[in-house]
């Protein structure tokens, strides 16, 4: 009422309308694991509206507009909270479409599971290495994924060169729920390089002990050790002379390794010939004195001959490889004279040397 100073008054009237005192239930899925999904159960109840805001405290605060049945407006969904670590979700308040709102103190705790934490440590390989089973990934007891097909056995020969995607999946079973991690590693198949090395000259004598080294691999090569097998070593040349000071055969190794630290080696046998000589007695004795009993050539360079020796009348009475002739003709010494012969040797390239003459027995 309201009396001005004349005396004149007025009456007015309101009529107030008091909201509903209504009730909030609600519940989340919890444990969960982390990135996984939360969902809240919002349940109003006692309302005389459909349509609310309602603040949510969840490390920050969030509006969202629900119908009594928790579901937001327009999508129909419930409202869904993905934690990253266990925390309380808070109900703040709930605000109807008058803008009367009700606070609230009510919470809920979500309990978030780490994922358990994974390690992979296999590392690129190279062509031509053992295919092995996948077990450097801890903790142990996953499944090996390659290339996304189940595997654990990375078949090196067969698999092309080229990256190859590993992937590991494991659940922890010691936790509820089962919690799932996976962690992905490119293991590569490197091309090796081929080593491969040339030589000259060959043959040649111990005269021309001077040998020409040359790299003859394919692909970039990074790095090269040459063993000379005369206790020689040399690093990464890729020509180069070198000179022996002694006859015999030399196993030659060569190491290369290309840019992905790939090796492979090549072997080959390398020959310093003795200067080649021959020698032809002119007489032998063979009367078992222990002295001069045989005919033989003396050969120097090379072992490997024939000889053949004739009668008077050109028959053959001896023929032997590498052999020394004891004057006999099955087991029977041949009578004193001059025999012919003709010896055939073979120097170190092969090449075949004749010898014809006369060899006297005394």
């Amino acid at each position: 009422s309201v009396t001005d100073s004349n005396g004149c008054r007025l009456d007015s009237f309101a009529i107030i309308n008091e909201a509903n005192e209504i009730s909030l239930d609600f519940i989340a899925i919890s444990p969960i694991c982390r990135y996984d999904e939360s969902i809240l159960s919002i349940d109003i109840s006692n309302s005389t509206y459909n349509t609310y805001t309602i603040l949510l405290e969840d490390s920050i605060l969030n509006s969202f507009v629900i119908d009594t049945n928790g579901l937001l407006i327009p999508e129909g969904t419930p409202i869904i909270l993905s934690p990253n670590f266990s925390r309380e979700v808070y109900i703040v308040s709930l605000t109807d479409d008058e803008g009367c709102t009700q606070y609230f103190n009510d919470d809920v705790h979500i309990e978030v599971k780490q994922l358990p934490q994974l390690t992979l440590d296999d590392i690129d390989v190279c062509k031509g290495e053992p295919s092995f089973l996948l077990n450097s990934a801890t903790p142990i007891g996953g499944v090996y994924f390659i290339d996304n097909e189940e595997n654990d056995y990375f078949d090196v020969e067969n698999l092309q060169i080229g990256s190859h995607n590993i992937r590991y999946e494991y659940t922890d079973a010691s936790t509820f729920p089962f919690c799932s991690n996976e962690i992905e590693k490119i293991i590569t198949i490197n091309a090796p390089p081929d080593a491969d090395f040339l030589f000259s000259p060959q043959h040649t004598d111990i005269n021309d002990p001077n040998i020409l080294f040359r790299d003859n691999s394919s692909n970039d090569i990074f790095n090269a050790v040459w063993d000379l097998g005369d206790s020689t070593i040399i690093y990464d040349e890729l020509s180069f002379w070198h000179t022996y000071s002694d006859i015999g055969t030399y196993t030659i190794k060569y190491y290369v390794t290309n840019q992905n630290n790939c090796i492979d080696s090549a072997i080959h046998n390398l020959t310093i010939n003795p200067v080649y000589r021959t020698y032809i007695p002119s007489s032998f004795t063979p009367n078992n004195d222990n002295i001069n009993d045989y005919f033989y050539p003396s050969i120097t360079g090379v072992n490997n001959y024939n000889m053949k020796i004739y009668d008077r009348w050109g028959g053959i009475i001896y023929n032997e490889d590498n052999g020394s002739w004891d004057g006999k003709i099955n087991n029977n010494l041949i009578a004193n004279g001059v025999y012919a012969y003709c010896i055939t040797v073979l120097d170190f390239k092969d090449k075949p040397f004749i010898y014809r003459g006369l060899i006297t027995i005394y």
